[in-house]
């Protein structure tokens, strides 16, 4: 959003004695609750045209809440796998270019998109993951995985200088 911008609305009745965090975050929940946090912090948040800068404000319904300079909506999470992520798909062998904030694995929380379970939902529940950072996944798991840098070696993927490149440092871009 450009300097200088305004939002306000009115509290809900349902959210009446909620905390100031969450009754803005209620209202705007593509913003991050950490952007949300951040704003009243700086003190970008009035309730009934007095400046609050106590995220555990208390609001009452109908309580008119401004909020200056909002912050941009946070990214979408991701709920299919996007073709453009793949770099590499050697067979049973498939490199990934992960995106930033998209969890490689489930978390024990479980409940978040994952890259795995996009992976496996795209290609079939057969897919590993190989690689903490979320680039590497077997179709099948091989007889021996310790081998892989061997095999990339030689399919064009080549392992960026001072990793950076399309993958994680671990495998970088392929050459064509």
């Amino acid at each position: 959003m450009e300097k200088g911008a305004r939002k306000s609305f009115l509290a809900s009745p349902n959210l009446d004695g909620a905390r100031l965090d969450k009754t803005i975050h209620n209202q705007f929940p593509d913003w991050g609750r950490q952007a949300v946090k951040a704003l009243i912090e700086n003190r970008q948040v009035r309730v009934n045209g007095r400046l609050v800068w106590l995220a555990s404000w208390k609001v009452k319904a109908g309580d008119k809440i401004e909020v200056s300079n909002p912050p941009d909506s946070k990214p979408r999470s991701h709920h299919v796998f996007d073709p453009e992520w793949l770099v590499a798909d050697e067979g049973d062998l498939l490199v990934v270019n992960k995106p930033a904030g998209l969890r490689a694995q489930e978390t024990l929380a479980g409940g978040v998109d994952n890259l795995l379970r996009l992976a496996q939902n795209a290609f079939g529940d057969d897919i590993r993951l190989f690689h903490r950072s979320g680039s590497g996944y077997f179709r099948t798991m091989p007889s021996d995985p310790s081998r892989t840098g061997e095999r990339l070696s030689g399919s064009g993927i080549q392992k960026p200088v001072g990793g950076k490149g399309v993958c994680s440092p671990d495998f970088g871009s392929r050459t064509t």
